[in-house]
């Protein structure tokens, strides 16, 4: 992926799941990079997701995943099931949209930031 985006344009920045090969991938290829965490979804002690249908795979509380959100962005780290951080520059952050309330979590993710002064913009803004 990291090399069609850079055959494509150099100047583009690739947006990479946090703490996985996408990262290094893209770093190789000279991409400026994004790391973007997940809202709604737990985190294993090593950084990746806890697969769907496993306990803590999924956090459905609009209010807990801004909670975490605003935990993880204001340490610069993710915060798995166990309450580990793993430091991670976190640039963008995903709700998934297949969940019903997602726009809900979107929503409170979005108010919970800008309440806390953390300003949303464009990557390069």
């Amino acid at each position: 992926i990291a090399r069609a985006v850079r055959a494509v344009d150099r100047d583009f920045a690739l947006l990479a799941i946090a703490l996985t090969a996408q990262v290094p991938a893209g770093e190789a290829a000279g991409l400026e990079i994004h790391q973007e965490i997940f809202a709604d979804r737990g985190y294993t002690e090593d950084g990746q997701l806890i697969a769907r249908g496993q306990p803590g795979a999924m956090i459905e509380s609009a209010e807990e995943a801004a909670s975490r959100v605003l935990a993880m962005v204001e340490s610069g780290a993710i915060v798995t099931a166990q309450g580990t951080r793993l430091p991670t520059p976190i640039r963008s952050v995903c709700v998934h949209g297949d969940s019903a309330d997602a726009v809900a979590t979107a929503r409170a993710v979005r108010e919970k930031l800008e309440g806390a002064g953390i300003r949303l913009a464009s990557f390069r803004a």
